[in-house]
């Protein structure tokens, strides 16, 4: 399921566009790709995603800026534990989003680290410095039902602050918002990019940088 949400803002920039996909874990897998900078586009045309989003930050050498774990392998064992940092991570049929300070790896098959949290067990989490500040950002939150929504602005200097897209994620349905239980910021700006796969065509929102690092939707094997 995917939509387009459209924003005013009164000053500054006026319309923002946030695009949305929600992965239901009944059908869909998830999973980490990681290898050559490759483009959103790349990932939909030559994997088997349904749904692409770049994962956490990652340094100049293309490795990941902290803790990184796919399918069940630590890549990077280094847990930056500020305030507003995070981990997203997933077993068989379970996810979640964690403050960094408060957890420790475990039996996930994959995890990685992000920040800053912006919303932990449905309430508003601390921000860092500057949180409106804005910039082109792609995001992941965790609804009610347990659906994990993956989230780009469209434009690369007309995007959300923090505090704006916290707002958003914490906001009821009724309101607007995406009522979300938990949420967090994934690299923002040139790397930030999203896609989805409908038959023969994509939707997609690429980025300027390519990344080394994706989360991917793929549909569940159907059982015989």
């Amino acid at each position: 399921e995917t939509r387009t949400m459209i924003f005013k803002r009164k000053r500054y920039w006026g319309k923002i566009s946030l695009s949305l996909a929600r992965i239901d874990l009944q059908r869909y897998r998830l999973q980490i790709w990681r290898g050559k900078p490759r483009r959103v586009g790349w990932i939909l045309s030559h994997t088997n995603a349904q749904a692409a989003i770049n994962a956490g930050p990652f340094l100049p050498q293309y490795q990941p800026w902290g803790f990184f774990k796919s399918e069940g392998k630590i890549v990077q064992a280094h847990l930056y534990r500020r305030s507003f940092d995070g981990v997203f991570w997933g077993e068989k049929q379970r996810i979640g989003i964690s403050r960094a300070r408060y957890w420790y790896p475990r039996k996930e098959l994959f995890a990685f680290q992000s920040s800053p949290v912006l919303i932990d067990r449905g309430t508003k989490a601390p921000l860092p410095k500057r949180p409106w500040s804005v910039d082109r950002r792609s995001a992941l939150c965790i609804d009610k039902k347990g659906r994990l929504l993956m989230m780009t602005t469209k434009g690369f200097f007309n995007g959300l602050s923090f505090y704006e897209l916290r707002l958003l994620m914490a906001k009821k349905s009724k309101q607007g918002g995406l009522e979300c239980q938990a949420g967090i910021n994934l690299d923002g700006g040139s790397s930030a990019q999203w896609g989805v796969r409908q038959g023969y065509s994509q939707e997609i929102i690429s980025g300027v940088e390519a990344t080394p690092l994706y989360l991917i939707a793929i549909p569940q094997k159907k059982q015989r």
